[in-house]
């Protein structure tokens, strides 16, 4: 690993340490959006529903 490191430059590291951090941001805060975007999703079902309905009645 520590070789695979001396390899890279040093902008190169500093990528895949932002790619790590928004990784493991993403993992933490999974439950939260996963919620909110279900949510979403029902409230854009029912909208559409509602939607065309009222177009095709």
């Amino acid at each position: 690993m520590k070789q695979l490191f001396n390899k890279v430059k040093k902008g190169e590291v500093n990528t895949v340490a932002v790619l790590v951090i928004i990784a493991v941001f993403l993992i933490i805060t999974y439950p939260m959006y996963k919620t909110l975007i279900n949510g979403f999703m029902s409230s854009v079902q029912t909208w559409f529903t509602n939607t065309t309905k009222s177009i095709f009645s």
